[in-house]
């Protein structure tokens, strides 16, 4: 297995909006009355300065500022991190959902 960092990245999209990534793992503050609803997605093809909130699948709840964001997605980046130090190896899992067909995604598997 090769040494992997795991950081949070912080930018603004070209609207201004705050957003992050920590991996794969996409992240944008939608600002809703005086929070801040975090949005969440995985492997965005855009590029981060375009994203925008119809870009985003899931909602994680909800923030109070700015800050509480950042520390929101430095506590996932620290998280991520802590999986790294654990005994599992990537392993593909394969689903079949009736009307979808098969699907494969990316799981852990502890050996």
């Amino acid at each position: 297995m090769t040494k992997h960092t795991i950081e949070a990245v912080f930018l603004r999209t070209r609207d201004g909006r705050l957003a992050a990534y920590v991996d794969d793992y996409c992240y944008l503050a939608v600002p809703e009355g005086e929070q801040w609803r975090i949005a969440g997605a995985w492997r965005l093809a855009k590029p981060a300065e375009t994203w925008a909130p119809a870009d985003f699948y899931s909602w994680q709840g909800f923030v109070e500022s700015e800050d509480a964001f950042r520390a929101y997605v430095e506590d996932y980046a620290a998280h991520r991190r802590q999986l790294l130090t654990l005994a599992r190896d990537p392993a593909i899992c394969v689903s079949i959902r009736p009307g979808a067909g098969r699907t494969a995604s990316r799981c852990t598997a502890r050996v």
